[in-house]
């Protein structure tokens, strides 16, 4: 199955790959063009994953048209992505926020002893430490439906 890529991920690679010719081996350049066009391009593969379902129906256990339709979703969530401004969806305190709790974890590993009850012990503490993380991490997805979800602080206006 050949599909059409879109422009803007085909000029990102070819950027990326005229710079690397052009002066060596600058792996940084590269990255953030493969990283600029990773969201296109993953739209446009679930798009034809997408269309080859629907050339392929299957019955059971659940129908390919949900497939299809849960792949054209997701192509739209990740081109939402795409459109946001900055190269995260995250914002500078949201990330901020996510590798305190990270260090917190680490922290919490040296605080907890040696002992028999230690796994135990840990997944307690890491169960609310994920829970700060899960609720930091919906804030990218608040941003994206608003009318769905609302950011930490905010409200969903109905």
């Amino acid at each position: 199955m050949t599909t059409d890529l879109p422009r803007a991920a085909v000029a990102a690679a070819e950027t990326a790959m005229e710079h690397h010719l052009l002066n060596g081996n600058d792996t940084l350049l590269a990255e953030a063009a493969v990283r600029a066009a990773a969201p296109a391009l993953m739209a446009e593969g679930m798009r034809a994953f997408a269309a080859y379902l629907e050339a392929h129906p299957m019955l059971a256990p659940v129908p390919s048209s949900v497939y299809a339709q849960l792949a054209r979703e997701r192509a739209e969530h990740m081109e939402a992505i795409e459109d946001q401004e900055g190269d995260d969806c995250f914002t500078a305190a949201e990330l901020a926020s996510i590798d305190l709790t990270i260090r917190l974890a680490e922290k919490l590993g040296q605080v907890v002893g040696d002992g028999p009850t230690r796994a135990n012990d840990m997944r307690e503490l890491l169960a609310h430490v994920h829970g700060i993380q899960n609720a930091l991490m919906a804030q990218a997805t608040a941003r994206l439906y608003p009318e769905r979800f609302r950011l930490l602080g905010g409200v969903v206006d109905a």
